[in-house]
C-alpha cells in the first residue's frame, strides 16, 4: 500500500490505529483515520459535478463553486463531498514536467478549504482526463506519455495538499476506460504510480486514505 489506506469502492481497510502526528514540513498536527472508518463517516456524501470537471474551464458548463453551497451542504446532513477536477486545459507545459497552472491549483485548494473548513470529508480527483489524454483503448496511444504525464500530476497536486487534515481523500482517476487484462493492468500501474508520487510528495500523505476505482464506469 506504501503508507496509504485505501479505499476499494465502499470496501474498506483498517491498517492502523487512529493517532494524532506531526510532521516538520506542516503547522497543524494530523488525527489519522483508518479506510473503514472514513468509509463508515463520509455517508452520505454530495457531489460537486460540472464545476471544477468542466471543460476547459470552471464556469464552461454554466456552474461555478460558490462557497455557500458548502455551508447548505453542511446543514443538510451530508458527510463528504467529492470534487471532480479536470486538469487537462490547465496544464502551461509539456512533457517532462507538465506544469499545472498556479492560479488553477489555487482554485482548487480553496475549493477544498471550504469542505475542510465545515469539517465534511472532500474526496479530490483527475476527472475528466481519463478520456482527454489518458485513454489505453486508443488506437495508437501513448502510454509513455500517459504515464509521464499522470505521474507529473500527481507529484503536483500530492505536494500541494500534502499537510491537508485526513478528511482529505485523493481518487488517482475517474472512471478509467478499458476492459481488457492488458487495461487493468495499465490501471494498476498508474496507481501503483499515483501512490509513490503522493508518498514521495511527505507530509501527512504516507497515513492518507485514498480510494482506487477499476476500469470502466
Amino acid at each position: 500500500m506504501r503508507g496509504s489506506a485505501v479505499l476499494c469502492g465502499l470496501a474498506g481497510l483498517t491498517l492502523c490505529n487512529a493517532e494524532t502526528i506531526t510532521d516538520a514540513a506542516c503547522e497543524a498536527s494530523y488525527e489519522t483515520v483508518t479506510a473503514a472508518d472514513a468509509v463508515k463517516d463520509l455517508n452520505p456524501g454530495w457531489n460537486l459535478g460540472n464545476t471544477l470537471d468542466a471543460i476547459p474551464d470552471e464556469t464552461s458548463w454554466g456552474n461555478s463553486a460558490q462557497e455557500e453551497t458548502f455551508d447548505s451542504i453542511k446543514a443538510s446532513g451530508f458527510k463528504s463531498i467529492r470534487i471532480p477536477v479536470t486538469w487537462a486545459d490547465h496544464i502551461t507545459t509539456e512533457s517532462p514536467s507538465w506544469t499545472i497552472d498556479t492560479a488553477w491549483m489555487d482554485r482548487v485548494e480553496e475549493v477544498v478549504d471550504w469542505a475542510l473548513a465545515r469539517d465534511l470529508y472532500a474526496i479530490l480527483n483527475v476527472h475528466h482526463d481519463s478520456w482527454e489524454w489518458a485513454d489505453v483503448t486508443q488506437s495508437g496511444a501513448n502510454i509513455t506519455m500517459i504515464e509521464e504525464k499522470f505521474s507529473a500530476l500527481w507529484a503536483q497536486i500530492g505536494d500541494r495538499f500534502k499537510c491537508k487534515s485526513s478528511k482529505l481523500i485523493l481518487e488517482p482517476i475517474n472512471e478509467f476506460p478499458g476492459d481488457t487484462q492488458e487495461h487493468g493492468d495499465e490501471l494498476n500501474k498508474l496507481q501503483d504510480m499515483f501512490l509513490d508520487e503522493i508518498n514521495k510528495a511527505g507530509g501527512y500523505n504516507p497515513q492518507r486514505v485514498v480510494s482506487l476505482g477499476g476500469l470502466g464506469h
